[in-house]
């Protein structure tokens, strides 16, 4: 049983899994200190201009850098955040240094709350924007232990619960949005600790015995394990939907608050990518045309690299379904629209578009500032 402050796991325990996220972590400083960073070819993205895109956080860090990226290709960015005026200082930022172009509204969005999810998602449905890239990027790395406000751990809730509920409310417009031309997408931004977790479906959010290096690696592997689960289910079902998660590098945010780097603020200038460089691979699986139907699911520096093992095992991917479904007390994924009436539907909008000798850029719309 769960107590206020969790059951705190021994001081080897610990130990082990700090020494587990150092070795993983040093190894890819050191593969990207000596690697260059592929950034995407923005003139490639062109066939997504005008694109309605959601993204969680956003107010600073990767997300952030994110945003920009999708305002120059002027899409539709609807950000999620939990403090809404951090959100639109970060638009008059974003403005004030010229982007102009694209469209960019914010929306509450507190992680730690089920409902405020579904309010969050509710509130873009209200829209009837045609919504065909969902980004899961907010998450917390290394927090002391903490409840959210459902009762569950706060790795496990805003690194993957509330995006798994997110991407389930949302799925009917992804699953709308998405053409055999242009498939509707869903990122997952995961980490490389992931490689270190190890899931134990009997202390799921770690309640029993905490460590919050684990807890951050668990939750990582998570995203992975149902972005691997999800796209089989959508090939199965004929949809025009693909999901990725990826490795955006190890980066100078404030994720390092609870660890004694942060206080280095040279040596991360040295050794750590920045969030601008964190993006990319980001940006790469959102947009980019190479990846299109691709059955690739784990990308690093926007390069297909090998996930740890465990996240194509059906008996681990079926465990974490299950067990998802549970604490969000639903019975099925919305899987509410199928193949063949998404082609009727385009079928439908392409015969409309040359009745009405509507120009197909109709949609695309500058911001001023």
């Amino acid at each position: 049983m769960a107590t206020e402050n969790g059951g705190k796991a021994g001081l080897f325990t610990q130990m082990w899994h700090t020494m587990v996220v150092c070795c993983i972590g040093i190894k890819w400083q050191f593969k990207e200190f000596f690697s260059r960073v592929k950034k995407l070819d923005l003139t490639s993205t062109l066939y997504r201009k005008g694109d309605v895109v959601v993204i969680t956080g956003g107010a600073r860090g990767i997300g952030y850098d994110v945003i920009k990226i999708l305002l120059k290709c002027d899409m539709h960015v609807i950000m999620g955040c939990r403090q809404v005026a951090d959100g639109e200082m970060a638009g008059k930022k974003i403005r004030s240094q010229g982007i102009l172009t694209g469209i960019l509204k914010i929306f509450k969005l507190d992680l730690m709350s089920l409902e405020s999810v579904r309010e969050f998602a509710d509130q873009i449905i209200a829209t009837s924007l045609p919504v065909g890239i969902l980004i899961n990027n907010s998450g917390i790395m290394f927090a002391p232990y903490k409840l959210s406000l459902d009762g569950y751990e706060s790795h496990f809730q805003i690194n993957y619960l509330g995006h798994f509920y997110l991407t389930h409310m949302l799925l009917p417009v992804l699953i709308k949005s998405g053409t055999a031309q242009k498939y509707s997408r869903i990122v997952n931004v995961s980490s490389c600790v992931h490689y270190g977790g190890h899931i134990d479906f009997n202390d799921l959010d770690l309640q029993k015995h905490y460590s919050p290096k684990l807890a951050y690696m668990n939750t990582k592997q998570m995203q992975v394990i149902s972005t691997v689960d999800m796209n089989e289910k959508f090939r199965k079902a004929g949809l025009y939907v693909r999901a990725y998660s990826n490795h955006p590098g190890v980066i100078k945010t404030d994720l390092y608050q609870h660890m004694y780097i942060s206080k280095c603020s040279w040596m991360m200038k040295i050794w750590l990518l920045t969030s601008e460089q964190g993006a990319q691979t980001i940006v790469y699986n959102a947009l980019s045309p190479e990846i299109e139907k691709s059955d690739e699911v784990y990308y690093a520096n926007s390069v297909s690299t090998r996930p740890n093992p465990k996240v194509f095992d059906p008996i681990i991917q079926k465990a974490l379904w299950d067990a998802s479904y549970k604490r969000l007390k639903i019975s099925e994924f919305n899987f509410h629209t199928t193949a063949e009436e998404n082609d009727v539907k385009k079928n439908n909008q392409t015969t409309d578009k040359k009745n009405e000798n509507i120009d197909d850029d109709v949609f695309l719309v500058q911001m001023p500032n």
